[in-house]
């Protein structure tokens, strides 16, 4: 991650935003929300000793300073899914939500953040 304070002009040297050492799927897509209280959310697909292709939660209460990382939903499948993530809110009082959809295989997955239940 590279930070600008000045709208895009300059940039500060890039920096790993998980604290833990996921990696990233190159293939796949990453989303990214921030909800009316400034809470910053980002999804991405992690690629660790090539089986684990976990999708990884980040989430910062500081612009970004720093973020918490939590693994929401384990796969291990050697191979690059070819995934899309998506955030949003959910209706009021309903909670965050996240929804991905691969390629190979072939599957949509939505769930909800704060009851970890399927949605939609």
């Amino acid at each position: 991650m590279a930070h600008s304070a000045d709208d895009g002009q300059t940039f500060a040297p890039e920096v790993a935003a998980s604290p833990q050492p996921t990696g990233t799927c190159g293939c796949c897509g990453m989303g990214a929300f921030a909800d009316r209280r400034g809470i910053l959310f980002v999804l991405y697909r992690s690629a660790t000793e090539t089986v684990h292709r976990d999708m990884y939660l980040l989430y910062s209460n500081n612009h970004g300073a720093t973020f918490r990382a939590t693994d929401i939903a384990a796969w291990n499948i050697g191979a690059c899914t070819m995934s899309l993530e998506n955030l949003t809110a959910g209706p009021a009082r309903r909670g965050r939500r996240w929804g991905t959809c691969t390629m190979r295989p072939s599957t949509v997955r939505r769930r909800d953040l704060d009851s970890n239940r399927d949605a939609w």
